[in-house]
Parts: structure tokens; C-alpha cells; sequence
């Protein structure tokens, strides 16, 4: 499988997607005001396990990605604020602090055909499609994807309106904060 194809899946489910009313949207955008969606994400070289926190309908998340890539273990947070996105290196403790700008091209309107209706762990979801992906959306959660056929990615796990643990969104004060800015046309 070409390796840009599973660039442009992993980006698909971490970083953030357009919507269908061409609004700006987050990947873990959901109908609910909190809660935990659990989500494995499946390649030929990849295997994680995601458990992903959403607060205020997905506008802030923190993101636990375990697994492996190539054979090496993989052990990452990410936190998105909707201003910025903060990537964990727990083994250097080291935190990225990255400006975040929420439009994407990845799923743009038009990009896509919405073929229908699919059940997905009890929700009702939209199935849109190209040539090469095929995506199921409960509202605006990513629910499943699929690259050439294959199934790369599903949710396993909701639990709606859950109690998010209390320093989900924090910073270990015993990491190194390290800031990137970019000029995003200013």
C-alpha cells in the first residue's frame, strides 16, 4: 500500500478534517458535551490503540496513542486546544507546543460522494466515498475508515458524557515545553 495513502488516513484521524457544510471541524467533533472514544487505527506497518478524551463537544481532546510503527513501540499523547496542538515525548519528557489552524484539505466538500446510511455501534452514520477511501461519520465523528478496501481505522468504544479525569489537559510539570511558531498568512 502506498505509504502516502496511509500519511494522508493517519492525518485524517489526528490532526482535523473540513466538514460537509464547509465548515471547520475537528475529527473527534462530537454530539455530546464530554466523553472517551476508544479507536484502533490498522496498518501494514502500524498498530495503535487510541483513547481519545473530548470536552465541549471536541473542542479541546487529548489523544493516547499506543502501539507500534515498523516494529517499534509507540507510546504519544497529543493535546488540541483548538489554538494549539501539544505533542508528548514521554521518553525525553519533552512537550511540542504547535499553533494549530483547524481547515483542512483532507476532507473537503466535494472530495467526497455520500453514498447512504451505515450502522456503526448502535449509531446511525453518513457513508461518503472516493476512488480510494471510504468513511462512516456519526454526525461529525469519524467513526470508521477504510484506504483501498481494507478497514484502517474503527471506534470501538464511546462512553458519552463520561467524567474526564482531572489533568487530562495538563502539562507534567516535570516535561520541557517546547514552542514552534508558524505564520499562517498573517
Amino acid at each position: 500500500m502506498n505509504s502516502f495513502k496511509w500519511l494522508a488516513a493517519l492525518l485524517l484521524i489526528v490532526i482535523n478534517i473540513g466538514s460537509l457544510a464547509a465548515q471547520s471541524v475537528f475529527v473527534y467533533q462530537t454530539p455530546f458535551t464530554n466523553g472517551i472514544i476508544e479507536a484502533v487505527y490498522q496498518t501494514d506497518s502500524t498498530d495503535y490503540q487510541l483513547k481519545v478524551f473530548v470536552e465541549e463537544h471536541g473542542a479541546r481532546l487529548t489523544a493516547d496513542i499506543l502501539g507500534k510503527y515498523k516494529g517499534k513501540e509507540i507510546n504519544k499523547r497529543l493535546i488540541y486546544t483548538g489554538e494549539f496542538r501539544f505533542t508528548f515525548d514521554h521518553k525525553n519528557k519533552l512537550v511540542t507546543k504547535i499553533p494549530q489552524e483547524r481547515d483542512s484539505a483532507i476532507f473537503a466538500p466535494g472530495y467526497y460522494t455520500q453514498t447512504g446510511k451505515d450502522d456503526v455501534l448502535g449509531y446511525q452514520c453518513s457513508v461518503y466515498k472516493n476512488e480510494q477511501q471510504k468513511l462512516w461519520f456519526y454526525e461529525h465523528l469519524l467513526m470508521k475508515l477504510a484506504v483501498d478496501g481494507k478497514v484502517v481505522y474503527y471506534v470501538k468504544f464511546i462512553n458519552e458524557n463520561a467524567a474526564l479525569p482531572n489533568n487530562i489537559f495538563k502539562i507534567p510539570g516535570d516535561y520541557e515545553l517546547r514552542e514552534i511558531n508558524y505564520n499562517f498568512g498573517d
